[in-house]
């Protein structure tokens, strides 16, 4: 045989083309999501606005005022699965589910 190399495509010689990759573009954030509101000041709100007067209100308002549930200055490893854990025992499932789709996140500096 003469000539040049064979490559994969039964061609001869030059290497392989360059193959054109489409770049998707991100998908849209879900509608579902709620906005996020802190676990301080907007917990709190939501409890005062939603749920009725009750000794477990009152404890969660007072932890989460405090800081308990806050991402950056909670003594937990996670504030959040306490924050829902608490939720549920007190029979707040609607606050829970909001707590999981990260209506109560923190970012740093939110005080």
């Amino acid at each position: 045989m003469s000539g040049g190399a064979w490559n994969r495509g039964g061609r001869r010689g030059g290497g392989a083309r360059p193959v054109k990759i489409p770049i998707a573009s991100p998908p849209p954030a879900p509608a579902s999501r709620p906005a996020r509101v802190g676990s301080r000041k907007g917990l709190v709100r939501d409890l005062l606005e939603r749920v009725p007067p009750s000794p477990a209100r009152e404890r969660l308002i007072y932890r989460a005022s405090a800081g308990i549930f806050d991402d950056f200055a909670s003594p937990h490893a996670l504030p959040k699965t306490e924050l829902v854990a608490q939720l549920r025992a007190a029979g707040l499932e609607d606050l829970a589910g909001l707590a999981v789709s990260g209506r109560y996140d923190d970012r740093r500096g939110d005080r």
